[in-house]
């Protein structure tokens, strides 16, 4: 397999689930694909929306979005995430959606304002900002210990 990707862009959550189940895998960096260059017309090639991460499996197969990556990983490898079926499952769903629904955004428009508005764009930056610390604090108090969803990692 193939993970494109780039150092604080979204893809450590697939690398991690890599990592925990022992699949080996090429690691693609495409870090500075934000920009016109060869990273981005490599990432292009493989998903058109030039995000991070994308998958290519030994099939050729790509998978991109996180939580559809990290389905597939946990549904082919005991241990990435609870058993089917049980409420702890309902809730790695629940948290895994929330995360890309939620926290990702904050990332994609606070990062880089300026691609998103012409005026303000230290504004959106700071509210964006505002917004990620109040969720991350929403998720610290759901957060089992000692792992995410409680006694398994």
């Amino acid at each position: 397999m193939r993970l494109y990707g780039a150092r604080g862009c979204g893809s450590a959550i697939t690398e991690a689930m890599l990592a925990i189940a022992g699949r080996p895998h090429e690691f693609v960096d495409v870090g500075g694909f934000e920009q016109p260059g060869p990273a981005r017309d490599a990432l292009a090639l493989i998903n058109p929306l030039v995000q991070v991460p994308a998958l290519v499996l030994d099939d050729g197969t790509i998978l991109t979005e996180t939580a559809a990556i990290a389905l597939f990983l946990a549904d082919g490898h005991l241990g990435l995430a609870p058993p089917c079926c049980t409420p702890e499952r309902t809730r790695f769903y629940r948290l895994l959606i929330w995360l890309v629904a939620n926290v990702y955004p904050t990332f994609t428009y606070g990062d880089v304002p300026e691609r998103w508005v012409d005026t303000a764009p230290a504004e959106l930056d700071a509210s964006t900002g505002r917004r990620r610390e109040a969720l991350y604090r929403w998720l610290d108090g759901e957060l089992c210990e000692p792992f995410a969803l409680g006694p398994d990692l």
